[in-house]
């Protein structure tokens, strides 16, 4: 059973129902634990998740509504991070509990691979990221 600490906040009805909506997608989720280690510019996430960008850049910016993760434009790339704060505490007792998925183990494997590839090349490269997905799994 999960359990969490209810803290008296100003948040309004829509707020949390965003929070709410944003963890209520495995594949948000997937992004949220891939991101729980270090930042990853959205080419990195496109990479790992193996969506379409535009699939991806919604589920950003589903998660960034949220108030869940930031963005940072850094050149040409955008790098995204999650929000360290103490009103986390529902989605990190969440993400620990999905990160012992098996989605979450292969997810830890293919971003690994991902994060050897020089961020600027993946980016350029501009080819579908599931050859590089493929790769990892095998």
């Amino acid at each position: 059973m999960l359990r969490t600490q209810v803290h008296a906040t100003n948040h309004s009805l829509e707020q949390i129902a965003d929070f709410a909506q944003a963890l209520a997608d495995p594949t948000r989720l997937r992004i949220l634990l891939a991101l729980k280690s270090q930042p990853l510019c959205a080419c990195q996430i496109v990479a790992l998740i193996g969506l379409a960008n535009s699939t991806v850049s919604r589920h950003l910016q589903v998660l960034r509504q949220a108030g869940l993760i930031t963005s940072e434009k850094r050149g040409r790339w955008v790098w995204f991070r999650l929000v360290r704060s103490a009103d986390r505490r529902t989605s990190n007792a969440l993400l620990a509990l999905a990160s012992s998925t098996p989605e979450a183990n292969a997810d830890a494997s293919a971003l690994e691979a991902i994060l050897a590839v020089d961020p600027e090349v993946l980016c350029q490269r501009g080819v579908s990221p599931h050859p590089l997905r493929k790769r990892v799994s095998e």
